[in-house]
């Protein structure tokens, strides 16, 4: 085996779901050790200050499973929708962080974690068969028009997660459903690549400005938080 090849293998988490570094583990962390500091950040992003939140998923109790396609349609009690998104994306779509639904206002929060700026960033859409092209392609396209962007605009290269997740929000935002897009990231992670607040703010400023996007504000919000040390699992369980 060579050197890559055993780096590629390397568990990124232990026998109960948790991980050992990067965004995933404070995502971890925060939801199961400081989740009233996690609750009051989403809730005062989206101006919800005050409220409850259900945290859905991730959870220690399920060894931190990470949902997608039907799964995370159904743990937020949508269930009513599962046909509808198979309609709108193929199988196999984006498998989210982290799922919350604030009490009072029923608000669905759509989590993605990210440690530092180059995480936002991947290989592009790798979708093979037409079919699921056509049905990508149809909807990041009505996604765009949604939010005034340019149908021309890269939305399948680097930045291909960003724009998908904005497209789920819209799948949910059609039906009724207060759904928002929040970026969480971490600040001075000391497990992954630390990165300062202004460098993220940068970076996350930069990414809107590629993807052609305006105020967004009103479906997709960001929301720092401090990286902590594994140490924090030593903290007691949260509610």
């Amino acid at each position: 085996m060579t050197s890559s090849e055993s780096k590629r293998s390397k568990p990124r988490v232990d026998d109960r779901g948790r991980a050992f570094a990067g965004s995933q583990l404070q995502v971890q962390l925060y939801s199961s050790r400081l989740l009233p500091t996690l609750e009051a950040a989403l809730a005062g992003a989206i101006n919800r200050a005050g409220e409850q939140l259900d945290w859905i998923a991730p959870a220690e109790n399920k060894k931190f499973e990470e949902l997608l396609d039907e799964a995370f349609i159904n743990a937020l009690g949508l269930g009513a929708h599962a046909a509808a998104l198979r309609s709108f994306w193929p199988g196999s779509g984006p498998r989210w962080d982290g799922l919350a639904r604030l009490r009072q206002s029923g608000a669905v929060l759509l989590v993605e974690g990210k440690s530092y700026p180059a995480e936002m960033r991947g290989s592009g859409c790798q979708a093979k068969d037409p079919r699921s092209i056509e049905l990508i392609d149809a909807a990041l396209d009505g996604t765009k028009a949604w939010l005034g962007v340019p149908r021309e605009a890269d939305w399948k290269g680097e930045l291909y997660q960003y724009a998908n997740r904005l497209a789920h929000v819209r799948f949910l935002r059609e039906r009724g459903v207060e759904a928002w897009l929040v970026n969480l990231c971490f600040v001075d992670d000391p497990t992954k690549n630390p990165t300062d607040a202004a460098t993220w703010k940068s970076a996350l400023t930069q990414a809107k400005i590629d993807l052609g996007l305006g105020d967004i504000s009103h479906v997709a919000v960001d929301v720092l938080l401090p990286g902590l040390a594994p140490t924090a699992w030593d903290l007691p369980a949260a509610r």
